[in-house]
């Protein structure tokens, strides 16, 4: 409840010595108790990137296995209409607009007070990023963010988040498009890159974490086809149509 979270952020912060201790490395824990009931756990080190703190206040009956962590959430990214299965590739011309599908999750956040969620994005040179972001929440449209773009990158800053808390495990589905620019042509391919930012401890609002990096990939081609008349290579061929392999 919110009261229990409220006395859990208290006691934490005066918690020293172990009574009970765990030597896993990750959740799940064992945790040996002598009797039922609300027990007070808390890390003993530091929180790592892609991981979250350990829940302060666990509900224990005899020994049991308990999944300790906060919840850490997760996001993907895809190339609309790819040229693979696995949405991570495609191969386009000059001047062409390239449209990404971010996916993610809204994630459980019991306990917390605020929740920082920032979408980071870098594009290489080759591509332009046409500022036309939209959200959607469970299939409904979300406007509660912010961009803010530094050279070949941005944020996407939800404000206010924990206002969906209500909304936890429901899908989180971001779109906007770049458009693949004349620097292209100096590389054999194109990335885009992202990355979330989340809060990662409900009794720390400083604690910000990240995910890992999900990359995908533009390729280009700039061919130009000619053809001639047969023995004459100064007479090009007028609305010419062929099959190149």
């Amino acid at each position: 409840s919110a009261e229990l979270d409220e006395f859990a952020k208290i006691v934490g912060e005066h918690l020293s010595g172990t009574c009970n201790s765990s030597t896993e490395a990750a959740s799940p824990y064992t945790i040996n108790v002598t009797g039922d009931g609300y027990y007070l756990v808390k890390d003993s080190g530091t929180i790592a990137d892609n991981d979250a703190a350990t829940k302060y206040i666990l509900k224990v009956v005899e020994d049991v296995e308990v999944a300790a962590k906060s919840e850490v959430p997760s996001i993907d990214k895809i190339i609309v209409d790819a040229d693979d299965i696995t949405g991570k590739g495609t191969a386009q011309d000059v001047g062409s607009s390239v449209s990404f599908k971010l996916t993610s999750a809204v994630p459980a956040m019991d306990g917390y007070s605020s929740y920082a969620y920032i979408v980071n994005d870098t594009l290489s040179a080759g591509l332009t990023f046409n500022n036309d972001v939209a959200v959607t929440i469970d299939g409904t449209e979300y406007t509660g963010f912010t961009v803010d773009q530094n050279g070949q990158s941005f944020t996407i800053t939800f404000n206010n988040f924990i206002d969906q808390k209500t909304n936890a495990g429901k899908d989180i589905v971001i779109t906007y498009t770049a458009t693949l620019n004349e620097n292209a042509l100096n590389t054999d391919k194109e990335t885009n890159t992202v990355y979330l930012q989340y809060s990662s401890d409900p009794y720390d609002s400083s604690s910000v974490k990240n995910t890992p990096e999900i990359t995908v990939y533009v390729y280009d081609f700039d061919i130009v086809i000619d053809k001639y008349a047969d023995g004459n290579e100064e007479t090009k061929l007028a609305d010419a149509k062929f099959v190149l392999y």
